[in-house]
């Protein structure tokens, strides 16, 4: 948007940086936090007349990514894009995931055709040997209407550019052929591609749905760069290479490098194909080039974190290299893949034009010139009215400049509207350019914060996404089945069908009419012993009740102790099952309440939501709320995963029902979880006049006595609160809808004493993951069911590979995380070799 352009314009520090480019040495501009970087960049990438592109060097991927997005919101369009560090695979693996190689191609592309304005990346990701220009264009398949096609050829095209063949294509660097159609889904473009042919002709050329496989935009052409950044000619030229390097080899795994070698020559010509061709990187190209190639000039965010940054990067590629070499998977010859560290501060210096720094820190930097700006960095809006009512206000009596980013297009508006009728000079602009003095622009968008200039008088207020909670991670409990003795040791308490509950004492070989056989041996109470064929594993599961050994009370095989249990048992689950029966055909006899068609105030109330609804989300508040405008009482399930939109789709249901002038209930199963979904819809429905309370050990008695009271009275429209709301002393004066959230973590008695309290109340329930009877009874009919599949807009899918257990993967995927600043989590089976294994990930 031109008014980040025009607002940087203002400051003379920025002008400096926009010229930088035409001296001879660089500039430094000081005082610049995260978000001030990300504004001088984005109007950098607008101003006419800049030495574009240009890579943005940053210490982590996070800040990279943090940035680009950043630019790419102020600049209105895809400026920015986040360079990512390659995933050298050096060693021996079955499969290899090569999503950051796709993007690094898909990168250097736009590069090269001018597509990309700022490349975001780490000193590793800059400093790291890529594919040369002259080889990238020179590969790249261009298509258009009217071009002759050999379907043969560009099939090898394709399959030589790293591109894989399959039926239909699934996701990126694939292509199919079905007749004369011809399907890619290039890495440097945002979609899939199909180009039908008449004869060897090209006819069209249009972008598809992966999942409909129907057509969506005709364009007028597509460039498929290769997927990969080590390519070959061919074949003889693989073959050709790697025997030359043979008679170089020296050293003590001279004969095992050789053997990896004549093992890919064999594979080659018969073929197969290199089982790795990262580890011939150093053997593809004549010439030597890295993403500074790529790029006019080079701005560095907090140069002493990216020289730190780029040491460590260093040091751990010198050290994985180390043990390459001794484990002869790699030679002398094969082992350069990055810039020395003076070779990377030799790139840095040639095409360096400005150092973009928080505060200002000793060093040898040759610059021609150092300003500081004058900035202060705003914390986000969290979303509550009156906060940006008096931070406006307080701007304005300044004769600011602001402009406020509201999330989404309709969430701008309507705050533009509240704001104007509570007296603020603010208009909405989808895309503001001119600046005026005490005026307020509220637009679309988010950053990850806000800014002012107290000099120029300019600020900005951004929403951002502080409002989305982490709920705790549900605690189910799985299956108890044994699947295979490595799921028990010795000493595990276990249950065998008939006989009940023994203590597992290890496998026993016994022989019988001279055959022998595998049987667990189970201890009992007293000296009872019971075998059991290993071929009958699925009479015995682990025993689920708390205790142990010292605890528990052990079964006697010779008693009908076990028989008795079983039995009572067997009576308590029939005579429940009776009882949800006569609860579910009461609720379906009662009258419910119908519900009033939503109003103006639900309009409202909506409009005000931050964010895009998906499909799903809409479908699910349609069919809710015409349960609730049913006489019919609501029997509703809605399922979704993990921050898929669930709360948002019942906080609607809830203002509905407050605003038909009843009372509604929230069911939590924890404390933590009340108090956050307590903040969540104070949030939501501040400015709406409700009165909401929360049930929780987090208020004191007194306040819990009052909140009973009010609901009593009917002062309270909705209530948060856990396994509290169920007590026999909580009475409401006209409750409408209960909402029970993850419902698979509460007791069965306390949910169904809530639902016989209300038999004529609607009732909805909210899990990511319903537990069987649940699903049943959706199943069944009894209860209704809504699902939430589509995930929110740049959601990303999770990744899974199923591989043998190989410590250079794990090291190289840890270490990869740690230096992106990232977390990781190892899951290990056993707790007694816990410890062990914590000591074998530290000295990878």
């Amino acid at each position: 948007m031109e008014y980040f352009l025009n607002t940087a314009r203002q400051l003379k520090e920025y002008r400096l940086a926009a010229a930088a480019p035409g001296g001879a040495l660089p500039c430094m501009v000081t005082g610049l936090s995260h978000i001030h970087k990300a504004h001088f960049l984005a109007a950098l990438a607008m101003e006419p007349g800049y030495r574009l592109p240009c890579i943005v060097l940053c210490d982590t991927e996070g800040e990279g990514a943090r940035l680009c997005a950043d630019i790419n919101t102020m600049t209105g369009e895809e400026s920015a894009f986040s360079f990512p560090a390659r995933d050298l695979v050096l060693g021996d693996v079955d499969a290899v995931s090569r999503e950051y190689e796709h993007r690094r191609v898909g990168i250097l592309s736009r590069l090269l055709n001018g597509r990309a304005k700022l490349v975001c990346a780490t000193p590793e990701a800059a400093s790291q040997i890529t594919i040369p220009r002259r080889i990238l264009k020179k590969r790249t398949i261009d298509i258009a209407p009217g071009d002759a096609v050999s379907l043969p050829e560009i099939t090898a095209q394709l399959i030589a550019a790293g591109y894989s063949r399959c039926d239909a294509i699934e996701g990126v660097s694939q292509f199919s052929v079905r007749g004369a159609i011809l399907d890619i889904y290039p890495v440097n473009f945002g979609a899939p591609v199909r180009i039908e042919l008449w004869g060897d002709d090209v006819d069209t050329v249009s972008t598809f749905d992966l999942e409909t496989q129907r057509r969506i935009d005709t364009i007028k052409s597509v460039s498929v760069a290769p997927a990969l950044e080590t390519l070959f000619l061919d074949s003889e030229q693989i073959c050709e290479k790697l025997r030359g390097l043979l008679p170089k080899i020296r050293g003590k795994r001279a004969d095992e490098v050789k053997r990896r070698i004549n093992e890919d020559i064999a594979n080659t010509e018969a073929g197969a194909g290199c089982q790795n061709t990262d580890r011939y990187l150093p053997l593809c190209y004549d010439e030597e080039e890295t993403l500074f190639d790529y790029a006019e000039n080079v701005i560095v965010c907090e140069n002493t974190a990216c020289n730190e940054s780029f040491k460590a990067a260093s040091t751990q590629h010198l050290e994985d290299l180390k043990l390459l070499l001794e484990d002869g998977v790699i030679c002398k010859g094969l082992d350069r893949f990055m810039l020395t560290r003076g070779e990377y501060q030799s790139a840095c210096e040639k095409k360096a034009t400005a150092y973009f720094e928080n505060f200002m820190r000793g060093g040898d930097l040759r610059l021609s010139q150092l300003t500081s700006v004058s900035a202060g960095q705003v914390a986000p809006w969290s979303g509550e009215y009156r906060f940006l009512l008096d931070e406006l206000r307080s701007y304005i009596s300044q004769n600011f400049s602001v402009i406020v980013m509201a999330g989404t297009e309709k969430a701008a508006k309507v705050l533009a509207s509240d704001l104007k009728g509570d007296g603020i000079p603010a208009d909405y602009a989808s895309e503001p350019k001119k600046l005026y003095a005490k005026r307020v622009y509220v637009t679309p968008g988010v950053l990850t914060s806000g800014y002012n200039y107290p000099e120029a008088r300019i600020a900005a207020i951004s929403h951002t996404s502080v409002t989305i909670q982490t709920r705790e991670a549900p605690k189910r409990r799985k299956a108890e089945m044994i699947n295979s003795l490595n799921d028990i040791s010795v000493g595990d308490l276990v249950v065998h069908d008939t006989y009940g509950i023994g203590v597992f004492d290890g496998v026993q070989k016994l022989t019988e009419e001279k055959v022998s056989k595998d049987y667990i041996k189970i201890k009992y109470a007293g000296t009872d012993v019971l075998y059991v064929p290993v071929t009958q594993l699925d009479l015995i599961s682990r025993y689920i009740g708390s205790g142990d050994q010292t605890t528990v009370k052990l079964s006697k095989m010779n008693s009908d102790h076990w028989q008795k249990t079983k039995t009572k048992a067997k009576a308590a689950a029939k005579e429940m099952a009776a009882e949800f029966i006569e609860l579910y055909a009461k609720r379906m006899k009662s009258k419910g309440y119908a519900f009033d068609p939503d109003g103006p105030e639900q309009n409202e109330f909506e409009n005000h939501f931050s964010y895009i609804e998906t499909d799903d989300q809409l479908r699910c508040i349609s069919e809710i709320k015409s349960d609730m405008e049913s006489e019919r009482p609501m029997e509703r399930l809605l399922c979704g995963d993990v921050g898929f939109g669930k709360t948002e789709v019942a906080l609607r249901a809830a203002f509905k029902c407050i605003m038909s002038g009843k009372q509604c209930a929230l069911l939590c199963p924890t404390t933590v979880l009340a108090w956050q979904h307590y903040q969540t819809v104070v949030k939501r429905m501040e400015g709406f006049g409700v009165q909401i309370e929360l049930l929780s050990r987090f208020r004191t008695q007194k306040e819990i006595k009052q909140t009973i009271e009010k609901l009593k009275r009917g002062s309270v429209d909705m209530v948060v609160g856990t396994h509290r709301l169920v007590q026999d002393d909580i009475q409401f004066k006209d409750l409408g809808l209960v909402i029970i959230d993850e419902e698979q973590r509460f007791g069965v008695a306390h949910k169904d004493k809530f639902k016989q309290m209300f038999a004529g109340v609607d009732i909805l329930t909210l899990s990511a993951t319903p537990i069987p009877r649940t699903l049943n009874m959706a199943m069944s009919g009894i209860r209704d069911m809504s699902v939430i599949e589509t995930p929110p807009q740049d959601r990303q899918p999770v990744t899974t590979y199923v591989i043998e257990h190989n410590e250079g993967v794990i090291a190289q995927a840890i270490n990869k995380e740690l230096r992106r600043s990232g977390q990781v989590y190892y899951i290990h089976n056993r707790i007694d070799s816990i410890n062990t294994c914590a000591a074998d990930l530290h000295r990878l």
